[in-house]
C-alpha cells in the first residue's frame, strides 16, 4: 500500500472516531441536560405562625412567614406558577391539584433577598363560632388557641402544605404547626 493511501485511511480513521466521540459527548451532554433537577427546599423557608378565621363564612387561614434564603428577589405572580397541595400523614401522600378550590395560597409572592414576608394558605372549611369584634388581645391569643385545638381534632390526617414552583425548582414546605401532637 502506498503511502498516500495509508495516510488517507489514517485520516479517514481518525475523523471518523472524533466524530463518533465528539456525538457521544454532545449527546450525554444534552441527557444531562434533559434530567429533571431536584427540588430545593432550603431556598424559600416557611415558618408557621397561627392560625386564624376570615371572611363571611368565617374560613380558615394558615399563617406562616416566609424566609428567603437565595441570593435572588422571589416572586410568584400568580397561582398558575405554583402548585399547592396537601400532605396527608397517614396515607404519607400529598393531595390536591392545580385548580383546587378547598385551599389556596396567598398570591402574588414577593420576598426580597434575605427577607421575610406574611404568608397564608386559605382553607374552605366554615367554622361556627366567631371572634367578637373588638376582642383583646388575650381572648384572640384564647381563640386561636382554640381554632388550632378544632384544626388538630377536625383535621388530624392533615400534615401542612407544599407549594411546588417548578419554573425555579422550589419546595416550599408549610408544616402544621398547629398540631400538639404530631406522632
Amino acid at each position: 500500500m502506498s503511502k498516500a493511501k495509508r495516510l488517507v485511511i489514517i485520516g479517514i480513521s481518525f475523523g471518523m472516531g472524533f466524530a463518533v466521540t465528539l456525538s457521544i459527548i454532545i449527546g450525554a451532554f444534552f441527557w444531562h441536560q434533559s434530567r429533571p433537577r431536584p427540588w430545593n427546599t432550603k431556598a424559600i423557608i416557611a415558618i408557621y405562625d397561627h392560625v386564624d378565621t376570615e371572611g363571611v363564612d368565617n374560613n380558615f387561614v394558615f399563617y406562616y412567614t416566609l424566609h428567603n434564603a437565595t441570593e435572588y428577589d422571589y416572586k410568584i405572580s400568580n397561582l398558575s406558577d405554583v402548585i399547592t397541595m396537601a400532605v396527608l400523614k397517614k396515607q404519607n401522600s400529598l393531595s390536591g391539584s392545580p385548580n383546587d378550590e378547598f385551599f389556596k395560597p396567598d398570591c402574588p409572592i414577593f420576598i426580597p433577598v434575605k427577607q421575610r414576608i406574611r404568608f397564608a394558605i386559605h382553607l374552605k372549611h366554615p367554622f361556627d363560632n366567631k371572634l367578637k369584634e373588638g376582642a383583646t388581645k388575650e381572648e384572640r391569643k384564647k381563640y386561636r388557641e382554640y381554632l388550632e385545638k378544632y384544626a388538630d381534632e377536625q383535621f388530624s390526617n392533615l400534615g401542612g402544605f407544599v407549594l411546588f414552583d417548578e419554573a425555579n425548582r422550589y419546595q416550599i414546605n408549610l408544616a402544621c404547626g398547629w398540631k400538639k401532637d404530631d406522632s
